[in-house]
Formats: C-alpha cells, sequence, structure tokens
C-alpha cells in the first residue's frame, strides 16, 4: 500500500525548522537524600516530590521552553527505586500530555484532551508498558509487572468510557499488555531458554496466565455493558513461542547478495548497530545494488524503483520473482549453523 505523502503548510515547515535548529532542552532535577532513610525529597522543575523506596510518583506536569514562542508540554512518572544505601530514581519516559500534545495525537485533534479530562492521564509514547527498563536490567520483574497491570487498568477505563458513551457504531479496543507480558515473561516457562532463571520462574512464571485472567474479566466487563445483539469479537493479531536464539536478517541478505555493502575496509572493531544503527539511513549499505532489506520485527522490504530514493526492482514481474526466490530460500538455506535446523518454516 503506498501512502500519498502529507502536504506540509509554511506554519508546519517553519516550526520543524526551528525544532530542528534548536540544541537539547532539558528541565532541573534536584534529589535530597539521606542515606539508609528510605526516602527522598525529589524537586523537578520546581515541582516537590516526596516518594518512598518502592514508590511511584503521580503524573508529574512539566513544560518545555523549546524557544520564545514555542512549548512542549509534557508529563513523567518517577519511582523511587532504592533510597538505602544507594540512590536508584526510575523517570519514565516524557510522554505528550494528551490535552497540550506538541502535534496532534488523535482526531479529531482534540478528542485525546477529551479523553485525558475524563479519565486522567495516560501514556502516549510508544509502548505503555515498560518493556525496555526491565529488557535493560533498569527495574526488575515485580517493579514491570506493577506497572504493566497500571497500564492494562487505564486502557480497559478508556474503553470502557467509550463503551458506556453511547457514541459509536463499532467501536475498536485494543489491550496491548497481553502481547508485552509474553515478549517479557514467556522465557519463565521455558526452562531452555538462556534467559530462565528457576528463582524467577518461581514467582513469576504465571505472569502470563495472571494477564490473560485479568483480560477475561475483563472482556466480562464489556459484555456487561452491552445490549443483547450487539456482535463482539475477541482476536489476536498473532502468537507467542519461546524465544532461544536471534537472528540479524540483513546479514543473511549480505551473505546471500541481496544487499551490498561498501567502505567496509579495515576500520577496527564494529558492532552490529554500527552496520544497522541510527542516523543516514544505512550509508554503509550501497543501494545502487541492494535488492532487499530488513528492518522492524522481521519484516523483509524490497528496494523498490519508485519507492525508495534508489530503488533498483522494478513493481510487477521483477518484484514478483524476487519474492518467490526469496520465500523460498529463507525456508531452504537459512540454517542454525550449531544445530542444523531450519529457522524459518
Amino acid at each position: 500500500i503506498r501512502r500519498k505523502a502529507a502536504t506540509l503548510s509554511d506554519a508546519d515547515r517553519t516550526a520543524i525548522g526551528e525544532l530542528e535548529a534548536q540544541q537539547d532542552v532539558d528541565l532541573p532535577i534536584t534529589i535530597n537524600w539521606t542515606r539508609g532513610s528510605n526516602q527522598a525529597l525529589i524537586d523537578l522543575d520546581g515541582q516537590k516530590i516526596p516518594l518512598k523506596t518502592g514508590e511511584w510518583s503521580q503524573w508529574v506536569y512539566l513544560r518545555f521552553d523549546v524557544n520564545m514562542l514555542i512549548r512542549v508540554h509534557g508529563m513523567v512518572q518517577l519511582l523511587l527505586m532504592n533510597a538505602g544505601n544507594e540512590l536508584q530514581l526510575y523517570v519514565s519516559p516524557v510522554n505528550f500530555k494528551p490535552d497540550e500534545p506538541p502535534t496532534p495525537m488523535s482526531y479529531p485533534a482534540g478528542f485525546s484532551g477529551d479523553l485525558f479530562r475524563k479519565n486522567g492521564p495516560f501514556r502516549t509514547l510508544g509502548w505503555a508498558e515498560a518493556t525496555w527498563p526491565l529488557n535493560e536490567g533498569r527495574m526488575d520483574e515485580k517493579t514491570f509487572m506493577d506497572d504493566l497491570y497500571k497500564a492494562f487498568d487505564d486502557r480497559a477505563r478508556i474503553i470502557l468510557d467509550r463503551l458506556t458513551s453511547g457514541n459509536w457504531d463499532v467501536l475498536v479496543g485494543v489491550i496491548e499488555s497481553t502481547d508485552r507480558v509474553q515478549h517479557m515473561m514467556w522465557r519463565l516457562t521455558d526452562p531452555a531458554s538462556p534467559m530462565y532463571t528457576a528463582d524467577l520462574a518461581a514467582k513469576y512464571g504465571d505472569s502470563i496466565l495472571r494477564v490473560y485472567r485479568r483480560a477475561d474479566n475483563f472482556v466480562g466487563q464489556v459484555l456487561a455493558h452491552l445490549d443483547d445483539g450487539v456482535d463482539v469479537m475477541v482476536v489476536s493479531d498473532h502468537g507467542f513461542h519461546s524465544w532461544r536464539k536471534s537472528v540479524n536478517v540483513n546479514t543473511w541478505l549480505v551473505e546471500q547478495g541481496y544487499m551490498v555493502l561498501k567502505g567496509q575496509g579495515d576500520q577496527g572493531e564494529k558492532k552490529l548497530e554500527d552496520l544497522f544503527g541510527a542516523g543516514s539511513f544505512w550509508e554503509n549499505v550501497d543501494w545502487s545494488r541492494t535488492r532487499a532489506y530488513a528492518m522492524g520485527l522481521g519484516q523483509v522490504y524490497f528496494n523498490l524503483r519508485g519507492r525508495e530514493a534508489q530503488g533498483i526492482v522494478s513493481p510487477g514481474a521483477e518484484y514478483t520473482q524476487l519474492a518467490d526466490e526469496l520465500s523460498k530460500k529463507l525456508v531452504s538455506d537459512m540454517i542454525d549453523p550449531a544445530t542444523k535446523q531450519h529457522i524459518v518454516r
């Protein structure tokens, strides 16, 4: 599906230009803490927030002055993870404030503000659940699960609010927590996983089941609010399985000749992030000779003529032939060298 490029107004271009020209915008934070006290007083941009160990703050509203004309409103939550012999403070990502986003985040534009005023603050940036802090060891499993339940309840509250408003013909409510808990906790159901530990499995091995029970209870709440004859569909967009190994698909594409690299002289030690990282779009890839590349969670894209800036694969017969060839090779030739098992089925 090709999407028509959005047309920017002069005001949009001016605002984007001003934002790109700015330095990073920050706010002052001071933490007053006495070792062993198990509490701290956080001063965030003049707002004083007392917390005890293990305690979350309410949402803290912030204003970032980009310049004299542009102000961005955000909100964060703080968690005092440890205030005993050492200090550990977790600050959530800065979320857009739903009633004052820097750019519309709903349609109609004021809808996010209506939800905020009626239901209170809710997460607006990326995944609502704190998967990366757990993945990077910044929070433990208990904290992650407590936070996940809050995200679940926030979303459920908004869905029920819209459901009971009666102002709808078709209503779609998405609960993401069943997905996120499996991303992070399936490892504790599989003793063969390299991320499995018996102690954690004893405590959190049933986390997925608990979230599904919560979801089942929520479905019951939805049904209780509906009149007879209203059609209800409960669907999932994919399943899950144990993770034990990873493969970098772009590396395989290079090995198979579908992607060609350039500038690969002796440049010292390199990581995968250096090869396919941020910044200019993979400037080490020779796009004039590259037919396919991988991005996202398992997607492979063709360097399509007329879509990509340096596309070389023509739509139509060439595209179809390449798709058939690549799909067959993924099944037949992508093999785990250690186990000789086929990775794609």
